[in-house]
């Protein structure tokens, strides 16, 4: 992540996250946008675990962690048929 976090979208009023996303949608080839989906996966991670420790009131934290977790799984299941089409050089429309 280490260049990464140096932009100035990471540092100033977006969140990483956000910056990451961005970066995806952007991406000129479908394996820049794979690394990025990656790094947005990390993020949801590292947001799960903060999540997870907080002192949060019992019902908040359980749905925010049910967001989370689907958003990452959807992310997840997504960008697995995008590296599946990719390595059997399928033809893959991943911009609309």
């Amino acid at each position: 992540m280490g260049e990464h976090t140096r932009s100035p979208a990471a540092q100033g009023g977006h969140t990483y996250l956000e910056y990451c996303c961005r970066e995806a949608l952007d991406a000129y080839t479908l394996e820049d946008a794979l690394m990025w989906q990656q790094e947005i996966s990390r993020e949801l991670t590292r947001r799960i675990a903060f999540v997870a420790e907080a002192d949060w009131p019992t019902d908040i934290k359980a749905r925010t962690l049910f967001d989370l977790m689907h958003r990452r799984a959807t992310h997840n299941a997504r960008a697995r048929h995008a590296e599946t089409a990719l390595r059997k050089n399928e033809n893959l429309t991943w911009r609309r």
